[in-house]
């Protein structure tokens, strides 16, 4: 539908009827400044979902199969959210790809330094904006 943003609550129906979810891709319209809540929403989902491993081997949480996240929107709020999703070891080969539209990525220094660490350790996360690679940058400023 043309002109139809969801709403977050039919984001969280979404989820829950495709819980073994592998792939997501969440692309907003350039003009839509509505992304980042939505973008914000998964990743605080994501980073908050409880991962106990049931008797059954079973990881139960928020799409705990996921594989694959690209976030494309305008911008994003939820940046302290990424170093909390890798905590969870099911976690750890999550593919995440965030592009925004915004000039300047502004993230605490403390969470711009875990963002660094996390792809030292060989967590596959990009982050770019329409001023190039967001942890390239870091790594230039920090001489790193």
């Amino acid at each position: 539908m043309a002109g139809y943003a969801p709403a977050l609550e039919d984001f969280g129906r979404l989820f829950q009827a495709v819980p073994r979810l592998q792939h997501l891709e969440v692309i907003s319209p350039a003009y839509d400044s509505s992304s980042a809540p939505v973008m914000d929403y998964i990743l605080e989902r994501l980073a908050s979902a409880q991962c106990p491993i049931l008797q059954t081997d079973v990881i139960a949480g928020f799409l705990s199969d996921l594989q694959r996240l690209k976030l494309h929107g305008r911008e994003l709020n939820a940046w302290a959210c990424i170093p909390l999703i890798y905590r969870w070891p099911h976690r750890k080969l999550l593919d995440l790809d965030i592009a925004t539209r915004v000039g300047t990525i502004t993230v605490d220094r403390e969470v711009s330094s875990e963002l660094v660490q996390l792809v030292d350790q060989g967590i596959k996360l990009q982050i770019s904006s329409p001023h190039g690679d967001y942890i390239q940058k870091l790594r230039e400023s920090t001489g790193t």
